[in-house]
């Protein structure tokens, strides 16, 4: 086995997740969508004078094909720019062979993004904040989508959050933003952890959904399009996570120090096509849709529309600017749990740069124009 997949296997088993195959090889989406066009070349004249500006910025004549290596991390339908991107030929379009991977949590993405095995991450904010909190050579570049988005399901014999008492509710891992979510909601119920509800770490939604199906549990927290499956499916739901008003970093970009030191525009080039991607998923519904539905591996169409329109169209957020106060509340939030950690400022994990250059080039106006996409 190639030394890189055999790393990130062994974080992926030491943090109870499984590596899956790379998705590859998926035909590109009909002709009659909006199918990104290639930049109009310059000539080496024009591009040795002055900066090229707008679409050509990215990619600009003069940046090779080069392979990357690209992870996400849970199977959640917020993941959809890296997937798109691929899907969609707009890394083809930017000269980038990706290899994308999935391993399940923070934890064993973190450690190959640390260790080189991975150019980039897509991984929700939350969760990874707390393991950056420890130290380490991971930075956030970008951030697709902010809140807590998270839905908590119930069996269908509880109606109301006080019924939990003397129940089951499953949750992911020890230290997971999410599962500090969970206890938040519970005490803001009147409810102690671990004393009149059992929590039960399981893992991903995906196994906490079925733990939840067996009967095993009472509840769970999941994300879109799961929570609406349960639904359909008799399950209730009976609470909206956001409704706490607690700060929350959801589906980010990150990369690992070396890579942004020594290869700063290749950091810029995937992160232009990763802001391709989600405009051009916003503008192409279907598409998008399909895709989720792939990568999921789910057919429930009213599920995966719903998903699309919380996150590809509400929740999307272009520029992807990391929010600092964001971070920082999270980070706090964490301290309570951590309260020896010894990073506790945003700045320190947040990597402004290749999204200024970027922006700055007008590239991100000029595909924001072409999808129509509203600047928020």
């Amino acid at each position: 086995m190639h030394k890189r997949s055999s790393r990130l296997a062994l974080w992926s088993i030491l943090a109870g997740g499984a590596l899956l195959a790379a998705a590859c090889g998926r035909p590109a989406p009909p002709a009659s969508q909006n199918a990104p066009q290639p930049a109009a070349a310059a000539s080496p004249a024009t591009a040795a004078n002055q900066p090229l500006r707008g679409r050509a910025a990215y990619p600009a004549p003069t940046d090779e094909r080069t392979k990357v290596r690209a992870a996400w991390c849970a199977v959640a339908g917020a993941m959809f720019p890296l997937w798109v991107a691929k899907e969609a030929g707009i890394f083809e379009r930017h000269r980038l062979e990706a290899e994308l991977s999935y391993a399940q949590g923070a934890g064993p993405n973190l450690a190959a993004l640390s260790y080189g095995d991975l150019d980039f991450l897509e991984c929700a904010g939350g969760s990874t904040i707390p393991a950056m909190m420890s130290g380490g050579d991971v930075l956030f570049i970008a951030t697709f989508h902010q809140g807590n988005p998270y839905r908590v399901i119930v069996a269908p014999d509880i109606t109301r959050p006080a019924e939990l008492r003397g129940r089951k509710m499953a949750i992911s891992r020890p230290g997971e933003f999410d599962n500090r979510l969970v206890t938040i909601f519970l005490e803001r119920h009147g409810l102690v952890p671990n004393v009149d509800v059992t929590l039960v770490p399981i893992g991903g939604q995906t196994d906490r959904y079925n733990a939840l199906k067996g009967g095993i549990v009472d509840g769970t927290a999941v994300n879109p399009p799961v929570n609406l499956t349960a639904q359909n499916e008799g399950f209730r739901e009976i609470f909206d996570i956001a409704d706490l008003g607690v700060a929350g970093v959801y589906i980010s970009l990150f990369t690992n120090r070396q890579t942004l030191q020594q290869r700063p525009r290749l950091v810029e080039r995937f992160l232009a096509a990763m802001i391709e991607a989600a405009a051009y998923a916003r503008a192409n519904r279907e598409f998008t849709i399909k895709t989720m539905g792939d990568y999921l591996k789910l057919n429930d169409q009213q599920a995966l529309a719903g998903a699309w329109e919380v996150y590809a169209d509400r929740m999307l957020s272009l520029p992807p600017r990391v929010p600092v106060e964001g971070v920082q509340a999270v980070i706090d939030e964490s301290l309570s749990v951590n309260p020896t950690a010894p990073v506790r400022d945003a700045t320190a994990m947040i990597a402004p740069a290749p999204l200024q250059a970027v922006e700055a080039s007008g590239f991100v106006d000029a595909v924001l124009t072409e999808y129509g996409f509203p600047r928020r």
